[in-house]
């Protein structure tokens, strides 16, 4: 694929619009998502069975102290979460990587009020 190829896609997700924008190399996949709602949203499933490693990094875009949580899925149906619960603060970015192999993954976020992270999700996949 061209390296200036990009998959632009806008899903409903409960109170959360997510915007998915995806750059495909042969040995990296990115996926970046803003997570917009109130008290509490999710991403869609996000397939990661091919990723010998998957890092995130989230952003928190509002103005008070917000939690997030990585859960994961051998299906895309049933969810463990993957510990720990990651507190951002305003303008803060935070990084997990999921402790687990799994083939899918789901962010959440949970606040008292209004909830806006940057979810930047960056693969490394053989080629």
């Amino acid at each position: 694929m061209d390296k200036n190829h990009f998959l632009k896609l806008k899903i409903p997700c409960g109170l959360a619009i997510v915007k998915i924008e995806s750059f495909f190399k042969t040995i990296f996949y990115e996926v970046l998502l803003l997570l917009e709602g109130y008290e509490c949203v999710s991403t869609p499933n996000i397939k990661v069975a091919f990723a010998h490693q998957t890092t995130i990094f989230i952003t928190n875009e509002s103005d008070t102290c917000q939690e997030f949580f990585v859960y994961v899925s051998p299906d895309g149906e049933n969810y463990i979460i993957n510990e720990p619960v990651i507190s951002v603060h305003p303008n803060e970015t935070e990084i997990v990587v999921p402790r687990y192999y799994s083939k899918y993954i789901r962010i959440q976020g949970k606040s008292d009020g209004e909830i806006k992270f940057r979810i930047n999700i960056q693969q490394q996949i053989s080629g």
